[in-house]
């Protein structure tokens, strides 16, 4: 049970074996909690649409796979277990996302093309001063409840900066971790 002085937010978990513990997280062994209740929290959000985004940068050492050895130079990213995650939104829609860095060393810059984060909470608390960031900055474990408001409709990248994807030419530094596809009739 969940204590009731808990507060609401997005919050995560893993092994802490003593000797094993950062290891066992580099491979993918942690999970999200979410205590229900941090729109609550914030004027104005009551009742708003949630989704969680939770990032892993998994340590592959399997140097027999190319994709895993050359085009993602070691380092596998997934967001909610997956290679590419897939959000919508209606246009105008403001959308309240969790996002949690399962990490204990890599630190994520998190861009969505076209859009900005107002960024509302952090390590599952509101903040007294909410501020607007394009670029999304998630040390090691850290925690951020943030407002995506989707613009005009189209598909819109989302982006990890500074991460190295792909080989020769064909190498950038900007990962794509999936989209954001805005349609439909005007949300709220």
């Amino acid at each position: 049970k969940i204590p009731a002085h808990q507060p609401p937010g997005a919050y995560w978990y893993h092994a802490h074996m003593h000797g094993s513990a950062e290891r066992q997280v580099g491979l993918g062994l942690s999970g999200a909690l979410m205590v229900d209740g941090f729109a609550d929290t914030v004027p104005g959000l009551t009742g708003i649409r949630e989704r969680l985004l939770t990032l892993k940068s998994i340590d592959a050492d399997d140097n027999d796979n190319d994709t895993v050895a050359d085009e993602w130079h070691g380092i596998v990213q997934t967001v909610n277990g997956g290679l590419a995650v897939a959000e919508t939104a209606q246009p105008n829609e403001t959308v309240l996302w969790h996002v949690t860095n399962h990490d204990a060393n890599k630190a994520v810059q998190l861009v969505l093309d076209g859009h900005k984060f107002l960024v509302v909470g952090r390590d599952g608390a509101a903040i007294p001063a909410p501020y607007e960031t394009e670029i999304l900055r998630l040390f090691p474990a850290a925690r951020f409840e943030v407002l995506v408001t989707a613009s005009q409709p189209g598909v819109y990248p989302l982006r990890a900066l500074n991460i190295l994807t792909g080989q020769g030419a064909a190498m950038v530094k900007n990962r794509p971790l999936g989209t954001l596809t805005v349609a439909g009739p005007p949300g709220q």
